[in-house]
Order: C-alpha cells, then sequence, then structure tokens
C-alpha cells in the first residue's frame, strides 16, 4: 500500500513535524491530524537510530529497487491502471511512447508549458533535454512540440500541442492527452462530456497555473485618464472610432493588435471582445515590435503583456462602477485588475498515469512557479516581494460609502497600515466553498507568514451587491468567518475577521462574471 507525509507547515501540525508515514488506500487520504493533502514516498523514513552504516546501506538498497522499477516501468508502454500514487517510475501514455500529453492553449502551451516540462524533467535528472517544433506537410511551423530527453538510461518524450483551449477538453475525452491546458474555465458542456474522469471543477481535477494580464497601451501623451471595458470592446471593436468618443481630443483611433496566433489576442479576445469581431487594425507578431509602434502614433491604442509595457502608458482599466487600475503584479494577483485571468491545468480525478500528478505538483510548486515568473506570467506564490503601491494607488477607492455605520475611513486605515498578501480568497459559484485556487492559497499563506510570528493577520471580507445592505453586511463577514474556519484546520486562527457589505466592488455589479469576483476575502498582515 503507498504511504504519504503531511505536507503542512512542520510547526502547525506534529504529524508533519515528525514526518510520521500515513497510509494512502486511496490518493484522496489526507493528514488526519490537520486535513492536508499527503505527499506520496518512494520509501518509509529511516528511524534516527539507524547507525551510518546501516543508514548507507539502506539507501544503497532503495536507490537500486528503485532504479530496477523505473527501468521495468518504461518498459511496459501505454501501461493502464498504475496506481496514481505511485512515484517508483514513470509509465508512458496510452497513445504511445508518450511519458505524458498535453494540449490545449496556446497561451499555456506555446511557451510556458515546455518550459515547465524540461523544468520537470531537469528536477528528475533527466539529461539531454531538447524541444522539436512539428511542422505540417506544407514545412511551415504548427503549435505542437516535442521534449525529449535521457531519464534512468531511456529516451523519454512528451507531447505538447498547443491548438486552444477548446482541444484540452476534446482531447481528455477522446484519451489523445493526459492533461488539458486551458486560459478559460472549463464549460457546462465541457463537464458533462468528461463525467467518466470525475469532477473536473473538483480539486483534484481543476488546477489553477497562473494568472494572466493584459496591458491597454496608448502613447505617453494621450490624455484619455481611464477607459472600461464597455469603452474598449466598443472600441477595438470600430465602433468608436474618435477618440472624443471617449473623452479624448477629437481625433481618430489608430488600432494596434497582436496576429491571430497570439495567445495574448486570445485572451483579449475572450475578455473584452467577447464574441465580437476585431475592426481594423494593424497586426503584430511580436509585442516589442507593436509597444514600439504604439509610442510614435499619436492616435494609437493596442495591448501587449504586462512586461512589454517600455515606453508606452497602461491605462487605467475599469469595469463598471468599478474604480479603473493600472495592470501591476499586485492587481493581476488578487484578481482585481480588470484584464487578469487564470491559466488553468485539467487533470483526471485519478490519473492512470503518475507522471500526471507529479507534473502539475512540480508545476504548483516553488519550483514550477519561478519557471512562471521566467514565462513572463503572473505567480501564486505569496512569499516573492512585490512593489509597493504608490500612495495615490493605496489610498484609492477605500472610503467606504455612507451606508456604512462606523468610520468610513476604517478599511483605509487597514489598508494603510497593513500589508495585504498578493492573494483574494473567492468560493465556487453558488456555493460557501473555497474555489481551487483559494484551497491551494491557505497554504501558500502559512508559507508566506512563518516568519511573521508578531503580525496580526485580518480578513475582510466582501459581497456583491444582489441582496439588502444588511444582509450583504451578514454575508460578507461569513465569507471572512469561512475563510478563518479554514485556516484553523491548519493550526492558524485568525480573530481579527471584518465584513465590509457591498462595498468597493473590483468589478460590474451588472454581470454574474463581476458579482462573481466581488464575492472575496481579502488577508493582511499588521
Amino acid at each position: 500500500m503507498t504511504a504519504g507525509i503531511c505536507t503542512n507547515l512542520p510547526s502547525h501540525c506534529s504529524k508533519a513535524s515528525s514526518r510520521e508515514l500515513i497510509p494512502m488506500p486511496t490518493p484522496d487520504v489526507v493528514c488526519p491530524e490537520c486535513g492536508s493533502r499527503l505527499q506520496p514516498q518512494k520509501e518509509a523514513p529511516r528511524s534516527n537510530a539507524l547507525g551510518p552504516i546501516l543508514a548507507l546501506a539502506a539507501l544503497a538498497l532503495v536507490a537500486v529497487v528503485g532504479a530496477v522499477f523505473f527501468l521495468g516501468s518504461l518498459n511496459h508502454k501505454g501501461a493502464k491502471g498504475t496506481p496514481s500514487g505511485a512515484t517508483g517510475g514513470f509509465t508512458p501514455s496510452a497513445g504511445g511512447d508518450y511519458l505524458l500529453r498535453l494540449s490545449g492553449s496556446n497561451t499555456i502551451g506555446s511557451d510556458l508549458g515546455p518550459k515547465l516540462i524540461e523544468a520537470w524533467l531537469g528536477s528528475k535528472g533527466a539529461t539531454g533535454i531538447r524541444s522539436e517544433q512539428r511542422t505540417g506537410p506544407d514545412g511551415a511551423k504548427i503549435p505542437e512540440q516535442v521534449i525529449s530527453a535521457t531519464l534512468g538510461g531511456r529516451t523519454v518524450k512528451v507531447e505538447v500541442k498547443a491548438h486552444g483551449s477548446a482541444d484540452a477538453f476534446k482531447d481528455l475525452a477522446s484519451g489523445a492527452a493526459d492533461i488539458g491546458m486551458a486560459s478559460r474555465p472549463i464549460k457546462d458542456e465541457e463537464m458533462g462530456q468528461l463525467a467518466s474522469l470525475g469532477d473536473m471543477r473538483g480539486r483534484a481535477s481543476e488546477h489553477v497555473l497562473a494568472l494572466d494580464g493584459i496591458a491597454v497601451i496608448t502613447p505617453q501623451a494621450n490624455a484619455v485618464p481611464r477607459l472600461t471595458l464597455a469603452q474598449l470592446k466598443s472600441i477595438f471593436s470600430s465602433q468608436i472610432t474618435d477618440w472624443s468618443g471617449v473623452g479624448g481630443a477629437a481625433g481618430p483611433i489608430h488600432l494596434f493588435a497582436r496576429d491571430d496566433k497570439s495567445g495574448t489576442f486570445d485572451a483579449f479576445k475572450s475578455l473584452v471582445l467577447q464574441g465580437g469581431s476585431l475592426g481594423s487594425a494593424k497586426r503584430y507578431e511580436d509585442s516589442a515590435a507593436l509597444e514600439n509602434d504604439v509610442a510614435h502614433d499619436p492616435a494609437a491604442i493596442g495591448f501587449v503583456g504586462m512586461p512589454y509595457v517600455k515606453t508606452t502608458r497602461a491605462v487605467p482599466i475599469g469595469d463598471g462602477l468599478a474604480v479603473a487600475l493600472e495592470p501591476t503584479v499586485f492587481t493581476v494577483k488578487t484578481e482585481s485588475y480588470a484584464l487578469s485571468r487564470r491559466l488553468f491545468l485539467y487533470t483526471a480525478a485519478q490519473p492512470a498515469n503518475p507522471a500526471v500528478r507529479e507534473f502539475v505538483e512540480f508545476a504548483l510548486s516553488g519550483a514550477g512557479q519561478q519557471v512562471v515568473r521566467q514565462a513572463q506570467f503572473v505567480d501564486l506564490d505569496l512569499r516573492q516581494p512585490m512593489a509597493a503601491p504608490s500612495p495615490e494607488a493605496a489610498s484609492a477607492n477605500c472610503r467606504l460609502s455612507e451606508r456604512w455605520k462606523g468610520d468610513r475611513d476604517e478599511y483605509c486605515k487597514l489598508r494603510a497600515g497593513s500589508r495585504q498578501l498578493g492573494t483574494s480568497f473567492r468560493f465556487r459559484v453558488g456555493s460557501a466553498d473555497l474555489d481551487n485556487r483559494a484551497a491551494r492559497d491557505l497554504r501558500r499563506v502559512l508559507e508566506a507568514v512563518e516568519g511573521a510570528a508578531d503580525k496580526t493577520i485580518v480578513l475582510a471580507g466582501f459581497a456583491d451587491s444582489s441582496g439588502t445592505y444588511p444582509a450583504n453586511c451578514a454575508l460578507s463577514r461569513a465569507r471572512g468567518q469561512r475563510v478563518s474556519e479554514a485556516f484553523a484546520t491548519l493550526g492558524l486562527r485568525i480573530t481579527d475577521v471584518r465584513g465590509y457589505c457591498d462595498e468597493l466592488p473590483v468589478r460590474d455589479n451588472a454581470t454574474d462574471a463581476g458579482r462573481e469576483q466581488n464575492r472575496r476575502v481579502e488577508i493582511f498582515l499588521r
């Protein structure tokens, strides 16, 4: 039977501290003391009573047995029924010689996915790692790569196909992929098609990999102070063609956009155009070239990934009545910026191929999130320092409305006197349960505050505007209390829990998606 050790911080769980081996008859077994996930182990922990010679002998024996198991597992191509918790070796996918097969979003699969595969293989001791771009019959490049390496004395291959998020779910359903890459959440009809793989919105199947933010750029001299998502849609669909239509100086608007193969354009279509068509725009394969041309055209507006903003101005973007925000690591990480989105990996709840679970865990680990940063996406690691917001940004949109009974500057004082962590806890649609990012962020917060025992943690809950104000006040505090209870199961007690009703929305309360984002819990250290 497979066994594992508790993944909680040693200071928060005695079983994690002692590295006690806990039986895992099924992969979803958790720590009986604190409820944390278990990390499957290749070997039982060695007793401290073992002498140096005996310890070395045991280690050598395990290494030999592990190597034999690893080589033997690679000889069985397409083997099925491998326990999902097994870590003694890898079994190639049912599709043939591939150790792992990823399919889906171009945003992930064109660069980030292959880089994560290479880093993961390197972490397993692989050598000679190389990537090959596939080409079509006409010799043109297609969005597919094969990463190969030497691992355990044998050649292993990983396939990464990046034709779009829809293919992630099609290929999971047909068995043509082990992991689906998606730059949007799974749809209800796709859920039905994948029912045999488990609850695809459950924590065992839906994994938030990273965050993405798109900057809308103009020349530095452009005086338009802010834009809304509705205005952006009208501009880029050529319904508004003059700057005077959005409060600027009269003059034509020149559109600059990435090409159809771009993951950035794919995100912009989803978040801004929302099914509409792009108007007459100059198209670019290179974000740096687009940014440079926008900087030199007084009438220009375009969009690029956040790291490409060099000599242009990133326009603050708002959603409905919510305050307009600039794209920063912090506003994207907390998902308060209107053009931020999640990037996902989807898997079967209990994958037969053990490499699936191992790769996902690596991608979500500190080492994997470092690759996310290097690929210029926004990572999920809460230990990484972030630039402090300007005093103007810190004080913006913090005063509570006249409906608030009490000090209307209470939230402003909380923000000014504390450090806000780079996450906001959100909930599954129609549920009081934390969503899948929030569930993992509980442990990320524990890691971030491990060295800050002298700090007080404050949870600030918010509601959407669907109900009455008093009801929303109660609901916002209940959401904060729900997060507090989740932390308590991990050994962290939080007593300062506040509810700020439906104040300070970050998205438009007139839309389902906006209301979902406004139902949140922020976390502060002071």
